[in-house]
C-alpha cells in the first residue's frame, strides 16, 4: 500500500531546538553555560509528557508545558521570570526581536490572525497576513488585514515576494 500522508515530529526533527534555546539563554543573560541550560530544559520534556500521559498532570499545550519546565530550570539557578506575556502583547514581539538580535523593523510577524498582526505592528514589527480560508473548516469567515505589509495566499507566495 502506498504512503498517503506524512506526520512529522517537529521539535528536533525539523527544528534545531538546541542551538535556538541556547542562544536565547545567552541573549537573556542567564548565568551558566547556555548549552547546558538548554540540555537541562530539554531533559525535563519526556518526564512532563509522561506526567500528562499518566494522568498526574492535566493536559497542556507545548507552550504551557515548556514554560513549566523552563521555570523549573531557572528556579534551580535562582532566576525568576519577571512575568509572562502572550500574543498580542507587545512584549512578546519585542522579546522576539531582542532574542534574534534584530531591530523590530527588521522582523516580520507572519500570521493568519489579524489580532496577532496588530500586536506585532504595535511593537514596531513588519507584518505579513497569510490567508487560511479553511482554518476552521468550510464555514471559516473570510479575514484580511489591509494594514499588513504583505498579504499572501500561502508561504510560498510570501517567500517569492520577500526574495524579490
Amino acid at each position: 500500500m502506498a504512503v498517503r500522508a506524512l506526520v512529522f515530529d517537529v521539535f528536533g526533527t525539523l527544528v534545531d531546538w538546541r542551538s535556538g534555546v541556547a542562544e536565547a539563554f545567552r541573549a537573556s543573560g542567564v548565568a551558566g553555560d547556555a548549552e547546558e541550560l538548554a540540555d537541562a530544559w530539554r531533559a525535563r520534556y519526556p518526564p512532563i509528557l509522561a506526567e500528562v500521559n499518566d494522568g498526574a498532570r492535566p493536559w497542556g499545550n507545548f507552550d504551557e508545558l515548556h514554560l513549566v519546565t523552563l521555570d523549573a530550570v531557572l528556579a534551580e539557578r535562582g532566576v525568576e521570570l519577571s512575568g509572562h506575556a502572550y500574543k498580542p502583547a507587545p512584549a512578546v514581539y519585542q522579546t522576539a526581536a531582542r532574542l534574534l538580535d534584530v531591530e523590530p523593523t527588521e522582523l516580520m510577524m507572519v500570521a493568519a490572525h489579524p489580532s496577532d498582526l496588530r500586536g506585532a505592528r504595535a511593537a514596531g514589527l513588519r507584518t505579513a497576513f497569510v490567508d487560511r480560508p479553511l482554518e476552521y473548516g468550510p464555514l471559516t469567515r473570510p479575514r484580511e488585514d489591509p494594514d499588513a505589509d504583505e498579504s499572501v495566499a500561502d508561504l510560498h507566495e510570501l517567500a517569492e515576494r520577500l526574495a524579490g
